[in-house]
Order: structure tokens, then C-alpha cells, then sequence
């Protein structure tokens, strides 16, 4: 054994000479084994990370699949973790919250309960609860992992649109109360009760928080869209278009809002122009309108890094934009049209629900050196 000799022979050069020794003059020579040295540990680079989407990737942003089935998909949210992605349609039928597997493309779940078309979805930032709002006067909130329903919210009349706070302790949500009222609620997500009551007239399609939680932006079919701070319900802005509103986003470090809709019809009513409005927040300035589409923009959505914002138009044309300048960096056609826009925790995946009852999806490609 190695250790074993290395020790018989540092014993034999400390040990005093034996007589026998001193009188032997035969030198004698130990064979000490080499060690052979480890080699240097090489450090392999470290993979790099995978791309997000961003201005500097958008170009490689294709679309991939179209799932699912059934009537207009009025609302698309990811799970989180990219696990599923949840779609809310109907017009006669299919009142439920769907759950697709990205996977495969096939249901993974379902909540029922809602008697009406399903106008918004929006799951908690925790990724605990999703929300669902209806024409059937309710609101509902679900343990969707376990397909249960939590809560039951009550409503005067139809309520049109969901969103959770940043930080996930409040509950925002827009629809009509007693038309032609409407109205915000802000209920605790602690107690399912509501805290504070925002009036606004006809409906309230859109709400968007600021990233800090202080400010909420919500409305559209008034034509107007209302800045409010949540501490107090004070009105800090009113933003006016020259046609209703259904879209509203707020940039990720909260220095713009960007709404959208119909800038421009013909005589016939229909529309021959979308139009974006990028507005400062929370002053409520008009800082740049786009007219690139031929058609409502139907949604827009902050990319998490804030350098772009997507824009999807009902006549099928997926664009986005640079935060930077506004400048046009993309846009791809879909069939089916765009009803609705989400874009998955982990900037890779883009989800747009069709006006024929199916989703697209979309992935980051390969990136070009």
C-alpha cells in the first residue's frame, strides 16, 4: 500500500541505528512510489443564459402553434412557470376558465361555475389564485391548481375586467354598476371585502396597477381613462381618446401607460385606424399616438425588461414597439385575429387569443450572432 510504505520509510530515517545496522556496509536503497499529480481543474464557461424576450431578440419571436377550441378568447394568462397557460372565452356557450398544457396543446383543466360570457382572467402574483370576471354579474376567485373555487363576488351588474396589485394584497375590478355607472372596486385579497369604490360611466374594460402599487389606471368606454392614486382615490389624471378604450399597460418602472383602440372610422362606423397613446405617468401627458394598424388594437403588453411593448390588432397583426424611441421593430400576421395578449413569466413565451375561439403561441427562436 502507498500510505503504508511512505510511513515504513519515514519511520526507518527517524529511528536510531540497531547494531546489526552499524556494522552493515550495504547500502541499501528504498523504492519510494511517485505520486502522480492530480491534473489542473479546468473551469468549464458556465451556459449562457436563455434568451427573453427584449428589443435585442424580438426578431427571432416566431410563431409556433395554435391550441384549444371553442368560441372567442376574450382573455390569455400564463401560469406561472410557464406550467399552462389559462384561456377565458364564450359568446352562447363555453363559459368556463380553460387550462392548456404548452406541451402538448391540450386541456389540462377546467374551472366551472360562471352562467356568462368570461370577459378577464388574471392569476396572483403568487401563482395561488386566479381571477375570473363574467356577464353574469359575478366575480370568482380560484384555487386553480386544485380546480376549486375560493370566493364568490357578488355584482349589480356585468364586470368586465380583473387585476391583482403588484404585491398581491388587493383585487381590482371594473364593470358597469347600475348603467350608465361604473365603477372600480379594490377588495383586500385578506378578507375578500372591499376597501375603496372608484366611479367612473358606461363600463370599465381596463385596469392596470403602476409597478409600486400606488397608482391604478383604468377605463375606456367613456372614451376616457383615469389615473387614480389607491391611497386616497384621488383623480390625478384624465386621458382622453376619440373612441372607447380596451387596452391599458403600465411599463414596468412605471414612467408610461400606453392605451389603445380605434383612432379613426369610416362612415359606416367601422373601424379604419388603430391607435396606440403613450402617456407620462402619473401626470397623464400625451407623449407619442401611433397609427400603424388598420384595425381596433385589441391589447398591449409590457415586455418585463420594459424596452418594448406589444401591440395586437383584430385584424391579426402581432407589432412591437421600442420603449426607447417608439420606433416599429416587428411585426408578424396571424390568422384568426388578436383578441388578447400575455406574455409568460419567463419573457419567452407570447400567447395571443383569436377571435375564432383558439390561441397562438409564440417563442424566442435561435438567436442570429
Amino acid at each position: 500500500m502507498l500510505t503504508f510504505a511512505v510511513l515504513a520509510l519515514s519511520a526507518a530515517c527517524a529511528a536510531p541505528a540497531s547494531p546489526v545496522d552499524a556494522g552493515d556496509t550495504t547500502a541499501t536503497q528504498v523504492a519510494v512510489p511517485v505520486v502522480p499529480t492530480a491534473p489542473a481543474t479546468q473551469s468549464l464557461p458556465a451556459p449562457a443564459p436563455a434568451a427573453t424576450l427584449s428589443a435585442e431578440t424580438i426578431s427571432s419571436l416566431t410563431y409556433t402553434r395554435t391550441i384549444g377550441y371553442g368560441e372567442t378568447v376574450r382573455s390569455v394568462a400564463f401560469a406561472p412557470e410557464a406550467k399552462a397557460v389559462a384561456s377565458a372565452a364564450g359568446n352562447q356557450s363555453d363559459f368556463d376558465v380553460w387550462l392548456w398544457g404548452l406541451q402538448t396543446g391540450a386541456p389540462v383543466g377546467g374551472l366551472k361555475g360562471h352562467t356568462g360570457i368570461i370577459w378577464q382572467i388574471a392569476f396572483s402574483p403568487d401563482g395561488q389564485y386566479l381571477a375570473s370576471v363574467s356577464k353574469d354579474r359575478t366575480a370568482r376567485i380560484w384555487d386553480w391548481s386544485n380546480g376549486k373555487q375560493v370566493q364568490l363576488l357578488n355584482f349589480a351588474d356585468e364586470v368586465t375586467s380583473v387585476t391583482f396589485s403588484p404585491d398581491g394584497q388587493f383585487l381590482a375590478i371594473g364593470g358597469v354598476n347600475r348603467f350608465p355607472d361604473a365603477a372600480l372596486w379594490i377588495y383586500s385579497t385578506a378578507t375578500w371585502q372591499p376597501v375603496l369604490m372608484l366611479k367612473e360611466f358606461w363600463n370599465i374594460p381596463e385596469i392596470a396597477w403602476s409597478p409600486d402599487g400606488q397608482y391604478i389606471v383604468a377605463g375606456g368606454t367613456s372614451r376616457n381613462v383615469r389615473i387614480w392614486r389607491v391611497s386616497d382615490g384621488a383623480q390625478q389624471a384624465v386621458l382622453s381618446h376619440p373612441a372607447q378604450v380596451v387596452a391599458v399597460a403600465v411599463s414596468p418602472d412605471g414612467s408610461i401607460a400606453v392605451t389603445a383602440g380605434c383612432q379613426a372610422s369610416d362612415a359606416n362606423q367601422q373601424c379604419i385606424k388603430g391607435g396606440v397613446w403613450i402617456w407620462n405617468m402619473p401626470v397623464g401627458t400625451l407623449v407619442r399616438n401611433l397609427s400603424d394598424a388598420e384595425d381596433w388594437i385589441e391589447d398591449v403588453a409590457f415586455t418585463p425588461d420594459g424596452s418594448l411593448f406589444l401591440a395586437g390588432s383584430r385584424d391579426g397583426w402581432l407589432r412591437a414597439y421600442s420603449t426607447v424611441d417608439f420606433a416599429l421593430v416587428y411585426e408578424q400576421w396571424t390568422a384568426g385575429g388578436i383578441q388578447d395578449i400575455a406574455i409568460s413569466e419567463d419573457a419567452r413565451l407570447v400567447a395571443t387569443g383569436r377571435r375564432d375561439g383558439r390561441l397562438d403561441l409564440w417563442e424566442l427562436g435561435p438567436q442570429v450572432p
